[in-house]
């Protein structure tokens, strides 16, 4: 059986593609032909986002410069200024910051923050180190980091936050030591970083049941983050949705096919899925099941099929369908994905990704090593072949 292992998709949709620039715009164009080719009705929404623009920034350390990052969508600062760090929220606290520059390692440089407006997920002890810093005013904030935990970046920003008032940046974590062996009590820093106001727009794609207030929803982000071509990350599941949507496009199911290319799973406010959430509001007396594919068919890998909220009929379902294809096995329950916008409000859910046995993931995503390279054809057609089941056997409960 052969749906996508070709790669069409794939080569068109690839490329770096934050929210709001030319690449994502030209991907949004190209999904939307697609849909309407197959014969779906087909809703471009629009909504306002930044669009970011970055150049070479600068630490300077008893006169060595050193080549920092800029956080993505930080606003920009130079200048020269006392610096204090901090490892720990305690210390942190008890720490006089203002004016300063700040620098984080340690425990507090250990994970990307959630941002302040993210409208899904906001833990406690995020709002809590945001709100701290906002209201301490630091001049500017340096993070010193590892490998992240998740994705390939190393170092990785601590703060994506476009509505974050801080100037802010990230480096090796190894610029601590330089820091503790300076006697002078002050460094220059320079963020060159823009925010710039744009546009973007959320495609979606919808197969009408009449007489049925039934649907199914069958998602997977488009965007990417600054710096990586994103293709397992996540062209490879706007590829299976594509052609999810070309099996299923003359099928008799039972209820309605809603297919979102989410444009906004790696932007700070999530704008495309506000968008659609506005037009198309989440009920779950009409909401049967919502299939999240990001980060599948990662080479040297499996297909990982992970469920949430699921009655026996659906984990039997899920069960049936890693038995029958090799290459499906079942996966652990994960929460950085667009399902979670519809599981924490009590919705059944699938999430396809590549298993994390081998680690792929974590190795490539969001790394200018996520390319085309790193997708298995043969796992496109086996992520199609196994979703399109699960859709079809849905009308049999």
């Amino acid at each position: 059986m052969h749906f996508g292992g070709d790669m069409v998709h794939i080569r068109e949709i690839i490329g770096e593609r934050p929210v709001g620039t030319a690449g994502n715009a030209r991907a949004s164009a190209y999904i939307e032909k697609v849909m309407t080719e197959l014969g779906y009705e087909v809703t471009s929404l629009p909504f306002s986002c930044l669009r970011w623009e970055h150049g070479i920034s600068r630490l300077y350390v008893d006169g060595e410069a050193l080549q920092i990052h800029p956080g993505p969508y930080s606003l920009p600062y130079e200048g020269t200024l006392a610096y204090i760090c901090a490892d720990t929220f305690g210390k942190l606290m008890q720490a006089e910051i203002s004016g300063k520059l700040l620098i984080l390692h340690g425990e507090l440089a250990v994970d990307t923050l959630m941002p302040k407006d993210y409208p899904f997920y906001y833990p406690d002890e995020h709002r809590l180190i945001n709100e701290y810093l906002e209201e301490s005013a630091p001049a500017a904030v340096l993070a010193c980091t590892k490998k992240h935990p998740v994705s390939g970046l190393s170092p990785f920003p601590v703060f994506e936050d476009g509505s974050f008032s801080i100037p802010n940046a990230y480096a090796p974590a190894s610029v601590i030591d330089l820091l503790s062996e300076s006697s002078s009590g002050e460094v220059g820093i320079t963020i060159s970083s823009k925010r710039l106001n744009t546009e973007g727009r959320q495609p979606v794609g919808r197969r009408q049941k009449h007489g049925s207030r039934k649907k199914v929803v069958l998602c997977a982000h488009m965007d990417t983050v600054y710096g990586t071509p994103g293709a397992s990350d996540n062209a490879s599941g706007v590829s299976i949705l594509l052609d999810v949507m070309k099996e299923l496009r003359d099928a008799d199911l039972p209820f309605s096919l809603e297919c979102v290319p989410f444009n906004g799973e790696e932007y700070y406010a999530a704008s495309g899925q506000m968008a659609y959430l506005d037009s198309f509001p989440v009920s779950q007396e009409e909401l049967l099941l919502v299939i999240n594919i990001d980060g599948a068919a990662c080479r040297d890998s499996r297909l990982a099929l992970s469920t949430y909220h699921a009655d026996p009929f659906l984990e039997s379902l899920a069960d049936q369908t890693c038995s029958a294809l090799p290459s499906f096995s079942r996966g652990h329950p994960w929460v950085e994905g667009d399902h979670s916008i519809f599981t924490f409000q009590g919705i059944p859910a699938l999430a396809l990704s590549s298993a994390d046995d081998s680690q792929v993931l974590k190795r490539i995503a969001h790394t200018p090593y996520d390319t085309e390279k790193q997708i298995d054809r043969k796992l496109l057609d086996a992520a199609v072949e196994g979703i399109t089941g699960i859709i079809r056997n849905l009308g049999g409960r």
